[in-house]
């Protein structure tokens, strides 16, 4: 139990006087009830304090589980930001944008093809406008290839976490892909979000890509979220069952977004062992969400950068290798005509690059 200064009065929680101090266990967490409001507790002194304390305790320890929560999602969606920023591959000519629809063209000669390319930075003008484009078509693919570190970062707290598919509304943005020979793709598809239920019982929406409909909000409580964004539920799923599909059809038969998805789950796996290194030489997931403010921010930071650097290394290995590019059989049979990619061995087990010391003195390595 303690508590901080605060140039702005309020009233004592214990007294009603004017007060100052603020409780620094639950300052500043979300209230749980509104998308942005925040808990904060005031007492004119420390004896007020301890005199509330066995009222405000359990909402108190309330609050900062759910700041772990609220923590837990914005990380995440950093992580995923991250991997989607390495491993783009949504072709730009320009963006046409017309209010809340952007129009995405895609390059006169763009081939359908399984290619990563740099994300052009100057389609997009703010963050806001930049994790839009990261996320575009990626929430299921989230929870596809970042399973791992979703279950890492959640489980000491939750109680249940399900994967619900759903129709949008109120969406404040829209992403439409138009191709190159002019053919505008109004699909619209179903969005995929986390659905979390905290030990407590509260229930949350975590939302790693909402940026695609203008929502830059990471985590939300679910009653809020339900209500305001989701028109009707198309599925839900127990959590892992998206990823568990993906891995059950993984296998090269020709086809190019099987092949496509075999590079993600190699860069995915890139991913998994440089936060799996960064809780063995910096600090546990569970711990890093107990941190103060600041200690928090900066651990963070060395995480996000450390998983940007196992993926950067990866990527720069397989250019080398071909293993981002391929042009598919029309025929997909195994006819000795058919062509077969030239990396099928490096993604059947050539050794890739180790990213067992990234956070620790001894820097990545690649293959030569």
């Amino acid at each position: 139990m303690s508590s901080t200064a605060d140039p702005i009065t309020h009233g004592c929680a214990q007294c009603g006087k004017q007060a100052t101090l603020k409780c620094k266990g639950c300052m500043n967490t979300p209230d749980g009830k509104t998308i942005d409001g925040v808990i904060v507790i005031r007492y004119c002194g420390i004896e007020c304090q301890k005199s509330n304390w066995s009222t405000h305790q359990p909402v108190c320890k309330t609050a900062q589980l759910r700041k772990k929560i609220y923590r837990a999602g914005s990380l995440a969606r950093e992580a995923c930001l991250t991997f989607n920023r390495i491993t783009y591959s949504c072709p730009v000519d320009r963006i046409e944008k017309l209010g809340n629809t952007w129009k995405i063209y895609a390059p006169e000669d763009y081939k359908d093809q399984c290619q990563l390319m740099p994300f052009p930075p100057d389609c997009v003008t703010s963050p806001e406008e930049e994790n839009a484009l990261l996320s575009f078509g990626h929430c299921t693919a989230a929870l596809c290839y970042q399973h791992h570190l979703f279950k890492d970062l959640l489980r000491s707290y939750c109680s249940a976490i399900e994967e619900t598919s759903f129709k949008v509304k109120n969406r404040s943005l829209r992403l439409l892909f138009v191709f190159a020979d002019g053919f505008v793709d109004h699909t619209d598809y179903y969005h995929t979000i986390l659905k979390v239920t905290v030990k407590n019982g509260e229930q949350y929406a975590l939302d790693v890509a909402g940026a695609q409909n203008g929502w830059h909000e990471s985590v939300v409580p679910w009653e809020i979220y339900a209500n305001t964004r989701v028109q009707c539920t198309a599925w839900t799923l127990q959590f892992g069952q998206t990823q568990d599909q993906l891995h059950a059809k993984l296998f090269w038969d020709g086809d190019l977004h099987s092949y496509c998805d075999q590079v993600l789950v190699k860069f995915a796996k890139k991913l998994r062992s440089a936060a799996d290194d960064f809780q063995k030489r910096q600090v546990a997931f569970k711990a890093l969400l107990n941190l103060p403010e600041g200690e928090y921010e900066a651990k963070c930071a060395v995480l996000i950068d450390g998983i940007c650097h196992a993926l950067e290394a990866f990527k720069v290995y397989g250019e080398k290798r071909g293993l981002f590019q391929i042009k598919v059989a029309k025929n997909k049979g195994r006819g000795t005509n058919d062509p077969k990619p030239k990396s099928a061995s490096t993604m059947r087990g050539e050794k890739t690059p180790d990213v067992g010391m990234i956070f620790g003195a001894q820097a990545i390595r690649l293959p030569s």
